[in-house]
């Protein structure tokens, strides 16, 4: 928090349909911008804010622009926050446990993922295998041919990649370890675990380049997750925590971790950021955009799914696996309603 005082960064990001400024932490700006204008927008950075100004920043802010994101820790002292018609804040990041003492049949059980068991049947026919490891040659090799080149791949530019000896001092030296899936002795995926009393927290993921990895890559994350649930109940554990995903619905990664009957939890700790979303009046193309996304947040320390304005048919359908909405009417206070439920107010 302290290299955002005594001043905040601050910038315009704009593309054909809507202008939004940006002021803050400037950690997530990538994966704002990803999220508003996917296509790519104008980004300018306008005269840095004082802490003890923002208020009547964003206030003239909301005269020009369509929305104004403060990107602030949750520590950020409440009188320096501002305030607007609709105002609502929201995790950058979220994580995801699951209850690993139902057997791995129980867990895949029901129609949402018949695709799981089809992907698992077809890793076992594969022949894929599993084997842990904390040797240090497997670990190197791990994360330069399978770790880096997976992640650089699936997420370019926005991609957030570990050095080689953070990830052995956080996950090897600890006590964990590397669970490889492998076919006849050759590794194709990789993924970093560590036991802590009743909980194992899964780590990096990482893919073989190989042409062999790239034909079995759609069910071979589904044998690593397997691979970790089964691992996880022969340590005694009784849940594991499955690693952060964007705190968007929308996201795939965290809509892969739901179908393993994922709960979503917060992500990160007090100093990182965290988005404010204000607008005095927010466009309609751009409500929709925001509420296709599905934006995640916390009340009372329960997962919401944001709606703003009333929720449709299809958003109580994508808030289904999270529990709760969170309904934002501008101008008016938030209401949330339990899936099946009448609305309370926040």
């Amino acid at each position: 928090m302290i290299k955002l005082l005594p001043r905040l960064d601050a910038f315009t990001l704009e593309g054909p349909d809507w202008r939004v400024v940006y002021v803050g932490d400037t950690l997530g700006m990538v994966e704002l911008e990803y999220l508003l204008f996917p296509n790519g927008a104008s980004i300018r950075p306008v005269q840095r804010v004082a802490a003890t100004s923002l208020r009547r920043f964003v206030g003239r802010a909301l005269a020009d622009a369509d929305l104004v994101v403060c990107a602030l820790p949750r520590l950020w002292p409440r009188f320096w926050r501002a305030r607007a018609p609709m105002t609502v804040t929201v995790p950058i990041f979220v994580n995801t446990t699951v209850d690993v003492r139902p057997p791995l049949a129980d867990l895949l059980r029901g129609n949402r993922r018949q695709a799981l068991r089809y992907q698992l049947k077809k890793a076992h026919a594969a022949g894929l295998t599993t084997r842990f490891t904390r040797t240090r040659e497997e670990f190197e090799r791990f994360h330069t041919e399978m770790y880096r080149p997976h992640v650089q791949r699936r997420f370019g530019r926005r991609a957030l990649i570990s050095r080689m000896h953070e990830q052995w001092r956080g996950w090897i030296v600890p006590g964990g370890g590397l669970l490889l899936i492998e076919r006849e002795g050759r590794p194709l995926a990789g993924q970093l675990v560590r036991p802590v009393a009743s909980t194992v927290f899964l780590g990096e993921e990482g893919v073989s380049q190989t042409a062999e990895a790239e034909e079995t890559q759609v069910f071979l994350r589904v044998a690593l997750r397997a691979a970790v649930i089964e691992y996880a109940r022969s340590v005694g554990a009784t849940d594991f925590i499955m690693g952060i995903s964007l705190a968007q619905r929308s996201d795939p990664v965290l809509d892969s971790k739901l179908r393993w009957r994922g709960v979503v939890i917060p992500g990160g700790h007090c100093l990182d950021p965290e988005w404010t979303w204000l607008s005095a009046s927010l466009p309609e193309p751009l409500r929709m955009h925001l509420n296709q996304r599905g934006l995640i947040t916390f009340v009372s320390g329960h997962p919401c799914m944001v709606s703003i304005g009333a929720p449709t048919e299809t958003t109580r359908h994508a808030a289904e696996p999270i529990g709760r909405t969170l309904v934002v009417e501008p101008g008016s206070d938030s209401a949330v309603i339990e899936v099946g439920q009448q609305s309370t107010t926040a």
